[in-house]
C-alpha cells in the first residue's frame, strides 16, 4: 500500500528551489545550443521558453520562501516560537504548492508533446468560462471526496487533474504567452551573406540570408542614406513566408526587393539596381513577432569599368 508520507518525503527532494533552479539553467543552456544551431518550429520555441520562465518563477518563489523562513527562525525571545511555527507552516505550504505545480508541469508536458492546443485556444477565447468550469468542478469533486471516502483514489485523481488544469490556465499559459521575447540570446542568428561594394551594372544583387532559431516570417527593408545622412526607406518585403514555394516569388512594395524561402532557414533575396543611384545603403532583416534582427551596409558605385 502506498504511504502518503513516503511520497511527501520523496517530493521534498524535487521541491527544493535550488534543484529547480539548476534544472532550469540546464534547460536554458540546452535551448541556447539548439536555437543557435538549428531551425526550429515556432511552436516548440514558444513552449520551451515558456517552460524556462515557469522554472525561474518557481525557483524565485522557493528562494523567497526559504529566505523568509531563515529570517523568521532567527528571531529569539517571547514570540520566537510563534515565528518559528509560522516559518514551518510557510515551508509546508510552499512544498504543497510546488508539488502541485510540478505535477501540473508534467500534465503540461503531455499537452505540448502531443500538440493538444485546446488549452491555448480555451485560454485565448473563453478564459472566464473555462475558469468557472474548473472552479465548479473542483468544488463538486471536493465535496464528493468528503462524502464518498471509499472512492478516495478515483476522486483524488480527478481532483488532482482539475487543479492541474487550473494551474495551467491561470499560471502557466500567461507565462508562456509572455515569454517569447524575454530571451533574445535564444532567438537564434540572422546571417546576411553579401558583399560590401556593388556597381550599377550589377543589375541584380544576389543575397543569401541564413536563419537559425524559431521559424517565423521575415521582414526585409532596404534604405539609403540621403544628403542629410538620414536613412530613407527604398523598399520593403513586409512578410516573407518561411515555407519554400518554388512557384511563388515575393516582391517588395516597389519591386526592388524580391525573395523566396529555401529549406532549413535559407532565403534568397535579390536587389534590382536599375532605378537605384550610387551611394550608401542598408539592408535590415528582422523576424516578425521577435526582437531578432541584423543589419548589413553596402555601397553602390558607378558602372564597373570594362577592359576591351
Amino acid at each position: 500500500m502506498i504511504n502518503l508520507q513516503d511520497i511527501y518525503d520523496y517530493l521534498q527532494n524535487y521541491t527544493n528551489p535550488i534543484s529547480i533552479l539548476l534544472a532550469t539553467i540546464s534547460l536554458t543552456y540546452f535551448a541556447y545550443i539548439v536555437f543557435e544551431n538549428f531551425y526550429v518550429d515556432y511552436y516548440w520555441y514558444i513552449q520551451l521558453t515558456g517552460i524556462i520562465t515557469i522554472g525561474f518563477v518557481l525557483s524565485l518563489i522557493g528562494i523567497i520562501c526559504y529566505y523568509i523562513k531563515t529570517y523568521l527562525q532567527g528571531f529569539s525571545g517571547g514570540n520566537s516560537r510563534k515565528y518559528h511555527k509560522f516559518a514551518d507552516h510557510l515551508i509546508s505550504l510552499y512544498e504543497f504548492f510546488i508539488s502541485f505545480c510540478l505535477f501540473s508541469l508534467f500534465v503540461y508536458f503531455v499537452v505540448i508533446l502531443f500538440k493538444l492546443e485546446f488549452l491555448t485556444r480555451i485560454y485565448q477565447y473563453n478564459i472566464i468560462e473555462f475558469l468557472i468550469f474548473i472552479i465548479i468542478n473542483v468544488i463538486i469533486i471536493s465535496i464528493s471526496i468528503i462524502i464518498f471516502k471509499k472512492e478516495f483514489i478515483l476522486h483524488s485523481t480527478i481532483f488532482l487533474i482539475f487543479y492541474s488544469l487550473l494551474i495551467i490556465a491561470v499560471f502557466y499559459l500567461p507565462l508562456v504567452q509572455f515569454s517569447s521575447n524575454l530571451y533574445p540570446p535564444l532567438q537564434g542568428q540572422n546571417t546576411i551573406i553579401m558583399e560590401n561594394v556593388y556597381h550599377k551594372n550589377d543589375i541584380q544583387i544576389p543575397i543569401t540570408i541564413q536563419i537559425t532559431g524559431p521559424k517565423t516570417d521575415l521582414s526585409i527593408n532596404l534604405s539609403k542614406k540621403n544628403s542629410d545622412f538620414k536613412l530613407i526607406q527604398i523598399d520593403t518585403l513586409q512578410t516573407l513566408n518561411p515555407d519554400h514555394n518554388p512557384d511563388k516569388i515575393t516582391s517588395g512594395v516597389h519591386s526592388i526587393l524580391t525573395g523566396n524561402a529555401l529549406n532549413d532557414g535559407g532565403y534568397n533575396i535579390f536587389i534590382n539596381t536599375t532605378n537605384l543611384t550610387t551611394g550608401y545603403y542598408e539592408l535590415t532583416c528582422s523576424r516578425n513577432t521577435l526582437k531578432s534582427y541584423s543589419v548589413n551596409s553596402f555601397y553602390i558605385l558607378d558602372n564597373r569599368s570594362t577592359i576591351s
